[in-house]
């Protein structure tokens, strides 16, 4: 120390990172006086490395201070240093490194960094004057990123269903016309189009390969590329079947995409299918009428469509206007159940009112995901009248009627009928035929081995009408040993039907219900409106509650059907009817969800009093009159 000042003994160019001396920078390059070729000579020059690995990131500026130490000659005429040839660099590992090489070496190791680098060879002749300086550059590029490489099934990137012609996304900024054609393509996953165009995006400095395979086969092999633009594209022809596109690139650096990197897609498949589905109609179900239907009544066309190729993508019914068919999955189990569909599309409906009678044809187009269509035909019975009704039954009490006169009403002959949609463990409680001990036939199956309804109905009743406690009770009917005082169904009556909860098979709830729902269990009873050339029947009510139902072949209204006891003195107080059941809107005048068709109500008595309030056919009604009258059809 000279005067609290550090004195410095070091090589010409030396750096102190902290040189202690107050009011100066942080760092301090040592150049001692005189520092010349000989007397009175050139500066000499030399190479000093500072580094900023401090300010990466940062805006930075640069200063020189002299200063002698000595105040008297940092100034004119002395001359100071000299400062030439300043560079800043760092784009490699080894920008701005001096490595110090022995005369006529031929190889320095030197670390360079990803992209490219500029590495620049200088010589100094100093040993004597005049300095002569040199230096030669060359640049290398250090390549250690795999490519990444994107097979796209639609050129709109940014999802707006339009092209454009700046898109940024995770791999860069792109025109989304990758294909030239200034159209919006699409790659399909499935279609009927063997010729398809195969395109996409990549990322990658140093390109020098790009494959493109179908099916094993080289389609395309790029090897010249433009910076500005990282697409590809080629038109191909597919096998018919599943094709594979498989696409790779290599870089300058012999490297190629790593194919669990999620920012690649390397790989897709196309199906090319041309065959149209399998289109099979089933037989038509008519919910309430059993064989055939009249104009306004409801039907269930149904067929089977299946696609070994690609899948379903749609099946149409070509009404008027043309509506899609339902699927089966999309249809609640308890209404195939009840309807007891075998078709996977289901479309229900009514019979135009217009339609006359005979065979009603409809077409069906079934459309698989390729676009291939197949056509079929669906038809049903159109009648002028009512040749049979079905009585769709719930678990526990059902009050029901028959609108038409059944051609045989004997009970028992009705309940041998066979019945679907049964709990298969009730079915395991009941015997082979003729083989229960009391001969009770009610507990054994039929010949067959299946359930009838004698099996899940408990009883039949009807009330003859009167007031309760006036000596009259009720006639009953059971598939027992049981004495019998109901023995056949008429039309113009209610009866209540008692069925074995247990007998039910359960199903998914119904949309907005939380309980399991239940399809009902189907009476069929054939018959007829009238026996033409008979005179029409009158059905007697008795003062207090009768149990009535409508006669009639179309769904009316109260006024309509009690006009005999109305007119000319309205002498009823009450209809009361009770539902229990599932039911559907088959008109679906509002073109609804198949969820918004379909409710339920199970066990709930329900008054209708006024004229206007409907009647349908094969409801039930307690009826109370005040004086003796008659119901009319």
């Amino acid at each position: 120390m000279v005067n609290g000042v550090p004195q410095f003994n070091a090589q010409p160019g030396t750096v102190f990172n902290n040189p202690g001396i107050p009011n100066l920078p942080t760092k301090l390059i040592f150049i001692p006086n005189q520092f010349v070729n000989g007397f009175g000579g050139d500066p000499q020059l030399v190479q000093v490395d500072l580094s900023l690995d401090d300010f990466i990131g940062q805006n930075v500026q640069v200063q020189f201070f002299f200063d002698t130490v000595d105040a008297g000659v940092n100034g004119p005429p002395e001359e100071g240093w000299f400062v030439d040839n300043l560079t800043v660099a760092g784009a490699g590992a080894g920008t701005g490194k001096t490595v110090t090489v022995g005369e006529f070496a031929q190889g320095v190791p030197f670390e360079i960094a990803e992209g490219s680098n500029t590495i620049t060879v200088k010589a100094t002749r100093n040993a004597y004057g005049p300095v002569l300086n040199a230096q030669k550059s060359v640049t290398v590029s250090l390549d250690n990123i795999r490519p990444i490489i994107r097979l796209l099934s639609t050129e709109d990137l940014n999802g707006n269903h339009a092209l454009d012609s700046s898109v940024t996304i995770d791999l860069g900024t792109f025109n989304e016309d990758i294909t030239g054609d200034s159209a919006l393509t699409v790659l399909p996953s499935v279609t009927n189009n063997a010729v398809q165009t195969i395109f996409g995006i990549y990322k990658e400095d140093n390109p020098v390969l790009l494959t493109v395979e179908l099916n094993g086969k080289l389609v395309l092999s790029k090897k010249s590329f433009d910076a500005t633009k990282r697409k590809f594209s080629t038109t191909v022809s597919l096998a018919s079947g599943t094709n594979t596109i498989v696409v790779s690139m290599q870089d300058a650096g012999g490297l190629t995409p790593n194919a669990s990197d999620p920012l690649n897609t390397l790989s897709l498949n196309v199906i090319l299918d041309n065959t149209g589905p399998t289109l099979t109609p089933k037989s038509t179900i008519y919910p309430f009428t059993a064989i055939a239907g009249t104009p306004g009544d409801p039907v269930v066309y149904q067929v089977t469509a299946t696609d070994a190729e690609t899948g379903i993508s749609k099946v149409e019914i070509l009404s008027s206007p043309a509506k899609n068919m339902l699927a089966m999955a999309g249809t609640p189990q308890v209404l195939r159940d009840q309807w007891g569909t075998t078709g996977n599309y289901l479309f229900p409906t009514v019979i135009p009112s217009g339609a006359t009678p005979g065979t009603l044809s409809l077409t069906v187009k079934a459309t698989d995901l390729a676009g291939n269509v197949t056509t079929a035909v669906v038809t049903a019975n159109v009648t002028a009248a009512m040749t049979a009704w079905n009585s769709c039954l719930q678990q526990g009490g059902n009050l029901m009627s028959l609108p038409i006169q059944p051609t045989n009403g004997t009970i028992s002959s009705l309940l041998s009928q066979k019945v679907a949609n049964v709990n298969s463990a009730f079915k395991a409680t009941l015997l082979p035929k003729g083989t229960d001990p009391s001969g009770d036939a009610s507990k054994e199956l039929d010949a067959d081995g299946d359930v009838t309804m004698a099996n899940v109905i408990s009883s039949i009743q009807y009330w003859p009408g009167g007031v309760s406690g006036g000596g009259v009770s009720f006639a009953v009917y059971t598939p027992s040993l049981a004495a019998d005082t109901l023995t056949t169904l008429q039309e113009g009556k209610a009866y209540w039907a008692f069925l074995k909860p247990e007998a039910f098979k359960a199903a998914d709830p119904l949309p907005g219900f939380t309980a399991s729902s239940y399809s009902c269990m189907t009476l069929t009873t054939a018959g007829q409106f009238l026996t033409p050339g008979s005179v029409p029947p009158v059905f007697p009510v008795l003062a207090g509650w009768n149990m009535v139902g409508p006669h009639t072949e179309e769904d009316k209204n109260v006024g309509k059907f009690l006009t005999g006891v109305t007119f000319p003195t309205r002498t009823w107080t009450s209809l009361l009817a009770f539902l229990n059941g599932v039911f559907f809107d088959y008109q679906n005048a509002g073109d609804e969800a198949v969820s918004d068709r379909v409710t339920q109500k199970l066990g709930a008595f329900e008054s209708r009093g006024t004229d206007t309030d409907s009647v349908q056919r094969g409801e039930g009604f307690w009826l109370f009159v005040v004086t003796n009258g008659n119901i009319t059809p």
